[in-house]
C-alpha cells in the first residue's frame, strides 16, 4: 500500500501504482459501474438498431430488449460485488430459489406469457385480423372477433358483438385457431337462417329474395357457386 500513502505527495502515475489502485476492491468496483453503465448504453442502442433491421413483431422486440437490458445490468452489479468481496455465488443460488417461487406462485401468468411468446413467434394470427374465439368465450359473445392487441399474458379481440374481450393467450394455443384473413382474397361463408314456415307456397320467397339482396352487397362473394342457396 505504499503508492497510497505516497500519493498525496508523489502525483506522478506510475504503471505498479495504477496497478495497485485497480488491485483494491472499491476502486475496481467503482471503476466497473463507471466503464459499464455507457457500454451497456451503447449495447442497448446496438440491440435496438439490430431488432429495427429484423421483421419481429413489436412486442416480442420490448420483451426481449428488457431482458437483455436486465441482463446487462445483472452482469455488471454482480461482477462490481465480487471485487468487493462478496459472495456472488450465494446471492445467484438465492436468486434462482426466489425465481423457482415465483415462478410456481404465478404459474398460470407463466403459462400465459409462454403461450403469448409462442403466439407472437409463430405468427397463427396478428392484429387487425379476424379469428375463431376460444369454445368457452364463442358461446357466449360470438363466434368470431377482430385483434387489436397481442400481449405477452393477454390478447385483446372485439367481437361481432362490438365487446372487448381480453383473452388468455393460453386459451388460444390450447384451441385450433381459424384465422378469416389469411389471404388478400378472403372468402368467408356465412349461414344465414331464416324463420319461415317450409311451406310450399313461402319457402320460394326467401330464396328469391335474398338472390336479389346479397349481390347489392360490396363484400359479397361474386361467383355463383358461393351465391347458391340449398
Amino acid at each position: 500500500m505504499s503508492c497510497l500513502v505516497e500519493l498525496p505527495n508523489n502525483l506522478e502515475p506510475t504503471y505498479a501504482c495504477v496497478s495497485e489502485l485497480m488491485e483494491t476492491g472499491p476502486v475496481s468496483a467503482l471503476l466497473i459501474i463507471v466503464i459499464g453503465i455507457p457500454l451497456i448504453k451503447i449495447a442497448k442502442r446496438y440491440l435496438r438498431k439490430l431488432f429495427d433491421r429484423t421483421e419481429f413483431d413489436e412486442g416480442l422486440e420490448n420483451f426481449m430488449f428488457r431482458i437483455a437490458g436486465v441482463a446487462m445490468w445483472a452482469l455488471v452489479i454482480l461482477t462490481a460485488a465480487s471485487e468487493l468481496g462478496i459472495n456472488v455465488t450465494g446471492i445467484v443460488a438465492a436468486l434462482g430459489i426466489f425465481g423457482l417461487a415465483v415462478a410456481f406462485a404465478a404459474q398460470d401468468t407463466m403459462e400465459n406469457v409462454i403461450a403469448g411468446i409462442f403466439i407472437i413467434v409463430d405468427r397463427p394470427f396478428r392484429e387487425g385480423e379476424r379469428i375463431m374465439l376460444p369454445k368457452k368465450l364463442g358461446g357466449i359473445y360470438s363466434s368470431w372477433g377482430d385483434v387489436k392487441e397481442i400481449g405477452l399474458r393477454t390478447t385483446h379481440v372485439r367481437s361481432t358483438d362490438g365487446v372487448m374481450l381480453t383473452i388468455p393467450n393460453k386459451l388460444l394455443t390450447k384451441d385450433a385457431v381459424a384465422n378469416f384473413s389469411h389471404r388478400s382474397d378472403m372468402e368467408l361463408r356465412v349461414r344465414i337462417r331464416l324463420g319461415v314456415s317450409p311451406t310450399g307456397k313461402t319457402s320460394p320467397r326467401p330464396r328469391r329474395s335474398s338472390r336479389t339482396s346479397l349481390p347489392t352487397i360490396p363484400t359479397s362473394a361474386r361467383s355463383q357457386r358461393y351465391r347458391r342457396l340449398c
